[in-house]
């Protein structure tokens, strides 16, 4: 498929009215390297709600405690003398590949998003984001989901951030602590094309996910699965990896648009609906 097709080209400045890279600054024992990671948001509405991957909202939930608790113990650690150091990693279970700080910032969703309200799905991975400052909301376009249920061989375009090209933490050394500078910043739309493969069941039975021949790579993670015009079927969630005789290939993997709906209903999350029969 032709991503130079015009539906295809409208389909993903669309999308860019709604979708925001949400950036991961992890800092690591060894050295205080600091690693700049990327995911993708999708903005559903003018309250400023977020549909993402539970493991975004798990990593938003994890960097307040990495805040609290790894600066004190990197502040001893940094007094104590060298033969003492040993103990006092052991003593806190550290590694040189130990994620001893983690910081995220959200990119042009609000001025001031204050604080944030996260509601995880019971058990697959997915999750909504509410930020409490709905003011100063800069996204005032939305997706529009379609009604229809996926069916194999719908055309599918699937967009995230990927390959982060940006540099926007540091660690304080005074605080021992990771930081924002923004010394750098640029965040390369990916998209891919494919088709629906096939249907799958959850842990549950229900059928709350498909496969895609669209390559997935890190970082669309949270992006938007579209039909050529548009309309959203579904969730990126990541891929798996189907080793055979012939090799191995990587599958993506999705939450289907009935199964977002669902969710939102129940936690009286507004959205867009387009109908289509």
């Amino acid at each position: 498929m032709n991503l130079g097709d015009t539906m295809y080209k409208n389909t993903i400045k669309q999308s860019l009215e709604y979708i925001r890279p949400f950036l991961i600054g992890r800092l690591f024992y060894e050295n205080k390297y600091v690693s700049n990671d990327i995911s993708t948001l999708i903005v559903l509405n003018d309250n400023g709600d977020i549909l993402t991957t539970a493991r975004n909202a798990d990593v938003f939930m994890a960097s307040t405690d990495y805040t609290e608790t790894y600066p004190p113990i990197l502040k001893e650690i940094s007094e104590a003398k060298p033969k003492n150091i040993p103990k006092i990693e052991q003593k806190y279970g550290i590694t040189k590949d130990t994620i001893v700080g983690m910081h995220n910032i959200l990119i042009d969703i609000a001025d001031n998003p204050g604080k944030l309200k996260i509601i995880k799905h019971p058990y697959l991975d997915m999750a909504i984001i509410s930020i409490e400052n709905k003011k100063d909301l800069l996204v005032n376009k939305f997706p529009k989901f379609t009604n229809k249920k996926i069916e194999p061989g719908e055309e599918l375009c699937t967009l995230g951030f990927a390959f982060p090209e940006y540099k926007a933490f540091k660690y304080d050394e005074n605080e021992f602590k990771i930081k924002s500078d923004f010394e750098f910043m640029n965040f390369p739309i990916f998209p891919t094309t494919g088709i629906m493969q096939r249907n799958i069941a959850d842990k549950e039975n229900k059928v709350t996910m498909f496969e895609m021949s669209n390559l997935i790579v890190p970082g669309q993670e949270g992006g938007p699965i579209l039909s050529k015009d548009g309309s959203l079927y579904g969730m990126i969630i990541g891929f798996k990896v189907v080793n055979d005789f012939a090799g191995s290939i990587r599958i993506g993997i999705g939450i289907n648009n009935q199964t977002i709906m669902e969710f939102l209903n129940e936690n009286n999350i507004k959205y867009e609906v387009k109908n289509e029969e």
